[in-house]
């Protein structure tokens, strides 16, 4: 499609090439739709432009430039939704959803916060290492000398100071066996 130059010209100029033809305005050039993956630019209405290279093919509103679903670890940012946001770095590739941006699965030694999933927090630093789920946040081991809280599992408690080491069970606390010197160095014979 064709349209004026300007209000004076006898001249006509060619629409934007990523605008669909009859889409193009043959009075001031503006293209209301473009061709897949492109959106009329928002201050220049007779430009179109590529959409968010994060944002699915073929799915970007043709007129607005919104995104419905991302890929490649992003998701659509709630504020523009022309926009494709990186996932949190911390969720674990693959369990970042694209529209949401809520991470259903962290990488080890975190997991997804009950109150704001589109990031990951870390586990509770009584949990051993690579123990606690990175779904739910529950240690499934404690530390050494510490054992697990039976009214949170996603934190351990620590086992009596005067426990020997080793001897506190991790299930329940109880010590099998204390040391001869309590911690203030104090002989307990």
């Amino acid at each position: 499609g064709w349209y004026p130059a300007d209000d004076t010209s006898k001249e006509c100029s060619k629409c934007d090439s990523n605008c669909i033809t009859e889409s193009c305005s043959t009075t001031d050039g503006k293209c209301l739709k473009c061709k897949p993956n492109y959106h009329p630019y928002p201050d220049n209405t007779r430009q179109c432009i590529l959409c968010d290279s994060n944002c699915i093919e073929n799915t970007c509103d043709t007129s607005n430039g919104e995104c419905p679903q991302c890929f490649n670890h992003h998701y659509v940012n709630p504020q523009n939704k022309t926009e494709c946001i990186k996932c949190d770095d911390k969720c674990t590739e693959g369990y970042c959803n694209g529209t949401t941006g809520q991470c259903s699965n962290c990488k080890d030694n975190y997991y997804p916060n009950p109150t704001n999933p589109i990031e990951c927090i870390p586990c509770d630093s009584t949990c051993a290492d690579k123990k606690c789920n990175t779904t739910t946040g529950e240690c499934n081991e404690c530390n050494e000398h510490y054992y697990h809280n039976s009214t949170n599992n996603k934190v351990c408690i620590a086992c009596d100071s005067n426990c020997a080491e080793g001897e506190c069970s991790q299930t329940d606390g109880i010590c099998s066996k204390c040391n001869s010197v309590d911690t203030n160095g104090t002989n307990t014979n």
